[in-house]
């Protein structure tokens, strides 16, 4: 017997193995249970098709998760998965749009394919050689390689999502079937095949589990333990290059935003499948169930109609009570573990008392996660680095204004930080620019409280939530310097000298004018928002409910929050129509809920039976207008709001009246039938940053 085969793991009796077999297995009874429980109380749960759609929702996960299982046995930890998945997509489509773009055809889509995944095996070299080489702890290394791998990719995109993947691939890959599965579905399903022969049948996977036991012991056996390492950590970023070129096929687009919890939820379902976060145990087909879990859950209580506030309650409560679960089968079971077995340590309880007491605790659990369940279910009330100008000339010359963009991948604000530089500079002021990554409070608060320490004479921006950003704001203010708000708002009204918003309310009644135009006076209608606090956004839905209310023969369904990421609408869309076969129409209120609502009306061949109605006209939208996928689009004018804007902040420092404090600036409606008139593309969005 070899070296290798002195640290292996022991050889099980019968008895032991089966007993074993069938108590690491029960993590596949959590999504199993949690169908039943969906089916029973909403049969539409378990069609086929709402079945597979949650399959390849989670395909993209169980990918990257196979990796992650990988370093989690070796007792590491990769934090930059869903970075290197941005910046690979990233890579990919620049090569497809440098080859034609959407009309680029499989040469396009094979080279931006083939890019993508040398790029997430480049970042998983860098990380190996750091961690096998440099002896830094792999959450080190890891964490700086998020920001490194997400920043690099911001900087390739302009900080803008690039929609340029060929059609075919994306009709092939993203949207095809074989024999009625999904080929997202069959890729994961071929990896995970692969991957687990290799862990459980090869020496490579047993040199990875003899490693996390115990890497000197692994040396001495004669392991090549730095090299084995650096392998781990490449295959785990090449698996995060195809997540990221299969994202591609799949949305039509990069999405910069959209995978900023990507290594939490991958972490969360390797540990959760059994994985020992101490290294030396795992278990693949436990990483590939645990996937499973939360896009189950996440579904089945949309499908039950639960607030959106419940769902992401109960997906961290039920995660919390399985992983209990499984630790108190581990302390009952001791014997279990493929690790040699050892007596337990003096004074432990024997083994009976240990085993009634984890069925006692996961009875408690049980019920616990019911009555959580439950609760939700009756809450519900319906169903389912700044840049200057520098000095400026002219009698405005000390004046200096600072814009902060609450999203600079967002091409409404986008649109409106290019007419601040163009008001700036017709007015002869100074302008430092700011900008958040993503449309969020945690990171745009630290933005706003590095303006206050500057103290400019203004400061234009759009508070990501009316509350949260009351006393950072509030600061700013305390220093001296005039607040202009636009787009969105403050529950306190008297931090700002002037807010510069669109009519939203009056939009949203348009889009609802527009839409009973389209299905009549009868008919089930879903709107999408990015949450619950957005003044702007928040205020479109208003619009929307207050004139849908009027027709007793129209249904509006709950609305669902996206939380500002696009790949979680198809989810939502998928899993309504489940609920709800006879959708009538889908109202996302903002641009980017739209391009997830259509691909999943796309994936279901319903885009021709349900129109979708939306809102801002950057060059997507009004590309899916001309080609008939949006039916209507209520755009803002963002050039008109940043002279206004401009104007308001230079009157408010020189202490000059401002003649509207609040201005709502109209929204035009945009058809196919008008899309092309010049005065409507005057406030057309654009999608390139302007800057001083």
């Amino acid at each position: 017997m070899s070296a290798t085969d002195d640290i292996a793991v022991e050889q099980a009796s019968l008895g032991e193995r089966v007993r074993g077999l069938l108590s690491n297995s029960w993590i596949a009874l959590v999504p199993i249970g949690l169908v039943i429980i969906f089916t029973v109380l909403r049969p539409q749960f378990a069609t086929p098709f709402n079945l597979m759609n949650m399959l390849v929702s989670a395909s993209l996960l169980a990918i990257m998760a196979v990796g992650q299982t990988y370093i989690i046995i070796t007792a590491g930890i990769d934090l930059s998965v869903g970075s290197v998945l941005v910046f690979a997509s990233v890579a990919g489509v620049l090569v497809m749009r440098a080859m034609g773009g959407t009309e680029g055809g499989w040469g396009a889509a094979i080279a931006g394919c083939v890019v993508g995944i040398i790029a997430g095996l480049a970042w998983g070299l860098v990380n190996g050689l750091l961690i096998a080489k440099t002896r830094i702890p792999a959450l080190i290394v890891t964490l700086g390689t998020l920001g490194m791998a997400l920043g690099a990719a911001q900087l390739l995109a302009n900080g803008v999502d690039i929609a340029a993947v060929p059609k075919e691939f994306s009709q092939t890959v993203g949207f095809g079937e074989v024999l009625g599965i999904p080929v997202l579905v069959i890729i994961a399903l071929v990896v995970l095949a692969l991957f687990y022969v290799n862990l459980s049948r090869t020496r490579f996977g047993r040199h990875t589990y003899a490693i996390g036991s115990n890497p000197e012991a692994a040396r001495r056996a004669g392991i090549k333990v730095d090299r084995h390492l650096v392998t781990v950590y490449v295959i785990q970023g090449g698996l995060a290059g195809l997540a990221g070129v299969l994202g591609l096929a799949r949305f039509s687009t990069t999405t910069l935003a959209g995978h900023n919890a990507d290594n939490l939820a991958v972490i969360s379902a390797v540990v959760l499948g059994g994985t020992s976060l101490f290294g030396g145990y795992g278990s693949l087909i436990g990483t590939a169930v645990a996937v499973l879990i939360p896009v189950v859950l996440q579904n089945g209580l949309i499908i039950l109609g639960v607030q959106p506030f419940w769902q992401t309650i109960l997906i961290g409560a039920i995660l919390i009570i399985a992983v209990f679960i499984d630790q108190l089968k581990r302390s009952a079971f001791p014997g279990l573990s493929p690790l040699p077995h050892h007596d337990p340590p003096p004074g432990s309880p024997p083994p009976r008392r240990r085993r009634s007491t984890m069925k006692r605790s996961i009875a408690i659990a049980a019920a616990s996660a019911a009555v959580l369940l439950g609760v939700a279910a009756c809450s519900s009330p319906g169903t389912g680095g700044g840049e200057s100008t520098g000095d400026a000339g002219g009698s405005d010359e000390q004046i200096t204004i600072a814009y902060s963009s609450p999203n600079t991948g967002n091409n409404y604000h986008i649109s409106f930080q290019c007419g601040v530089v163009k008001a700036a500079e017709e007015a002869g002021v100074a302008l430092d620019i700011t900008g958040a990554n993503s449309f969020s409070a945690s990171v745009q608060i630290p933005i706003i409280n590095a303006i206050a320490a500057t103290a400019p004479d203004a400061l234009i921006t759009a508070p990501t939530d009316t509350t949260a950003l009351i006393g950072p704001l509030s600061q700013v203010k305390a220093a001296g310097t005039q607040i202009i708000i636009y787009d969105t708002g403050l529950d306190d009204d008297t931090i700002a000298a002037a807010t510069v918003t669109a009519d939203n309310e009056g939009g949203g009644v348009l889009a609802a004018q527009e839409l009973v135009k389209l299905m009549g006076e009868n008919g089930k209608v879903l709107l999408i928002d990015i949450a619950a606090g957005v003044a702007s956004t928040n205020a479109r839905a208003a619009g929307v409910i207050s004139e849908l209310s009027k027709y007793p023969g129209i249904t509006i369904l709950d609305t669902q929050y996206d939380g500002a990421d696009p790949t979680k609408d198809a989810d939502i869309v998928n899993a309504t129509l489940a609920a709800h076969p006879d959708l009538t129409a889908i109202v996302p209120v903002y641009n980017q809920a739209a391009t997830g609502a259509v691909t999943a009306l796309k994936a279901n061949g319903k885009l021709a039976d349900i129109p979708v109605i939306t809102f801002d006209a950057d060059p997507g939208i009004v590309q899916a207008v001309r080609d008939g996928d949006i039916a209507v689009v209520v755009n803002q004018t963002p050039f008109e709001q940043a002279r206004i804007a401009v104007d308001d902040a230079i009157k408010a420092v020189k202490g000059e009246p401002i003649a509207e404090t609040l201005v709502r600036t109209p929204m035009p409606v945009l058809t196919k039938a008008n899309i092309d008139d010049p005065a409507m593309q005057a406030e057309f969005y654009v999608d390139k940053l302007c800057t001083v």
